[in-house]
C-alpha cells in the first residue's frame, strides 16, 4: 500500500514538475521582497514618504488633492494622476502604517507574478510561462 502511494506521488511530480518549481519560485520571490523591508531607506526614500504623507493627509483630514504627481526625469517633469494618492489612502483606511502599504505592495507583486504565469501558460504553454515568470520575478524594477 505504501509503495502505491509513493508511485502516485512520483507520477504526480513528474506531471507537475513545472508547477512545483513555480511554487518554489513564488516562495523565493516573496522572501527576496520581504528582505527589502530591512533596508534603512524604506522610511527615508523621498517618493515613498511624500506619497504616504499625502495619503495620510487625505485619510485624516478628508481633503482630496487635485494636484497630480510630478515625476522628475531627464527630459523634464512627467505629470501623473492623483489617483495614486487615492489608492494609497484606501489602504490607509484599513491600517494607517507605511509598512502596511509595503506589505500590500509585496503581496500584489507576488500576485502579479502568478498572473504572469497563468496568462503566459494560457497563451504559450507551461515552459514559456515558467521562463516568463523567472524573468518577471527576478527583475529588480518590477
Amino acid at each position: 500500500m505504501q509503495l502505491d502511494k509513493n508511485v502516485l506521488i512520483v507520477n504526480w511530480l513528474k506531471r507537475h514538475t513545472v508547477e512545483v518549481i513555480f511554487f518554489i519560485l513564488l516562495i523565493i520571490n516573496f522572501l527576496l521582497r520581504v528582505d527589502s523591508f530591512r533596508q534603512p531607506y524604506y522610511y527615508d526614500y523621498q517618493d515613498w514618504s511624500r506619497s504616504y504623507l499625502t495619503a495620510h493627509h487625505i485619510v485624516h483630514f478628508g481633503e482630496f488633492t487635485l494636484a497630480p504627481i510630478n515625476i522628475g526625469s531627464s527630459i523634464g517633469a512627467i505629470t501623473g494622476s492623483p489617483f495614486y494618492f487615492y489608492f494609497l489612502a484606501a489602504q490607509l483606511l484599513i491600517k494607517d502604517d507605511i509598512l502596511f502599504i509595503g506589505w500590500v505592495n509585496l503581496f500584489s507583486q507576488v500576485l502579479n507574478l502568478l498572473l504572469v504565469y497563468l496568462l503566459a501558460r494560457y497563451m504559450f504553454g507551461r515552459n514559456t510561462a515558467f521562463i516568463a515568470s523567472v524573468i518577471f520575478g527576478f527583475s529588480e524594477n518590477i
